[in-house]
């Protein structure tokens, strides 16, 4: 559904299957490429707590995963304890307290982005080292391009938001589009999660890992989109 408003925000819903195939494909690659590379590519690749084996269990070591998996999940099921009021209750309270968190968070943030965004040129400066990328991949505009790319580590949306008043070119727009949605880290929600959980990622780890996104989903997307999108102008 967010996808389907980001396309919508862009006036490209016409193409939204296309679109979202591309988003895809471009998550995957992404997925694929950016924890092999620092900072992620340095984290130990241990569990956060060491797993216990049960009574019973399959073996982690000599069983498959699916099997392991299947069992735990029926393990779950069978022991979980819950009542269907349980659940509910469990549910709002939990549900209330990350909107309650969250959202004076996304609004703050969301606030000053759009100030920065229309009141300053901070966003062209930090935009800049991806103009020549963009150009080496014949992205129409790249000049305002790169501005609107960037803007998207304080909110997934402000992208499309800079994009549709700035930009012209609709294959510009596509890309926009679908790097608002892999990029995935941005300040107003996944990065002020991620800190303040305990995984071990600080704020210039989490800079770096949405440049090395930003920067593989483009090249990604930009060869997809005349791969699969050739009419698009």
């Amino acid at each position: 559904t967010y996808a389907r408003v980001v396309i919508e925000q862009v006036g490209l819903a016409e193409f939204f299957p296309v679109f979202y195939l591309i988003v895809f494909l471009t998550g995957v690659v992404c997925a694929i490429v950016v924890p092999r590379l620092p900072p992620l590519a340095r984290k130990k690749d241990d569990y956060f707590s060491e797993p216990i084996q049960q009574d019973g269990e399959p073996d982690f070591d000599s069983d498959s995963l699916m099997k392991t998996a299947v069992y735990r999940a029926i393990e779950k099921a069978n022991n979980n304890g819950y009542t269907l009021r349980g659940y509910i209750g469990d549910w709002l309270k939990f549900s209330l307290t990350i909107l309650l968190s969250l959202t004076p968070l996304v609004m703050a943030i969301g606030t000053f982005s759009l100030v920065v965004v229309h009141h300053t040129e901070l966003l062209s400066w930090i935009g800049r080292p991806l103009v020549p990328l963009l150009n080496l991949l014949q992205v129409p505009e790249a000049g305002q391009v790169a501005p609107a790319i960037v803007s998207g580590f304080s909110d997934m949306f402000i992208p499309t938001i800079v994009g549709t008043a700035t930009v012209s070119s609709r294959v510009a727009l596509m890309l926009i589009a679908i790097i608002s949605i892999t990029q995935v880290v941005f300040l107003s929600e996944t990065g002020a999660m991620i800190m303040g959980s305990r995984i071990p990622l600080n704020l210039l780890e989490l800079v770096a890992i949405f440049i090395l996104r930003t920067i593989v989903g483009v090249v990604v997307a930009s060869l997809l989109i005349r791969l699969l999108l050739p009419g698009l102008h």
